[in-house]
């Protein structure tokens, strides 16, 4: 055999050399950085799973709880409105006495009022087992 035909069969042979080569060098690295991007998530505390439990935690978890209510602004001058702001989690009822319409559960939501003199409301929160939580706040009326 001359030399001719041993370069034209070491041809192929080289280049399917060279893509097995190529794809483990890419897999390896991709695998590596993948393990690394896990284990700076996990020292970090971010994976996925501890992002989620720390959400659910900071509202409330599995129990009824009054996030927020607030007044905006907490005086007014006759004539004028106010906004209540509530978040509740895991409830199922919302009310506010003096009654106030238009409520229901939400993580953040505001209603209009415009009370005619000083006037305190209360947030009554309600959740399936029939437990109930409460919050007050007063919104007042200044004269002019």
């Amino acid at each position: 055999m001359n030399r001719s035909g041993l370069v034209h069969r070491a041809v192929p042979v080289l280049g399917i050399v060279i893509v097995i080569a190529a794809l483990y060098l890419g897999w390896t690295w991709h695998a590596r950085g993948s393990a690394r991007r896990q284990l700076a998530e996990r020292v970090a505390g971010r994976s996925p799973e501890a992002q989620n439990r720390k959400i659910v935690e900071a509202y409330g978890g599995a129990e009824l709880t009054i996030l927020s209510f607030y007044g905006v602004p907490d005086a007014i001058r006759p004539g004028e409105e106010a906004e209540l702001c509530y978040g509740v989690s895991n409830a199922n009822m919302v009310r506010i006495e003096p009654p106030v319409e238009h409520v229901w559960p939400s993580l953040g939501r505001c209603v209009k009022v415009a009370p005619e003199r000083d006037t305190e409301y209360t947030l009554i929160a309600g959740d399936a087992a029939g437990r109930s939580k409460t919050a007050r706040l007063t919104i007042q009326v200044r004269g002019e």
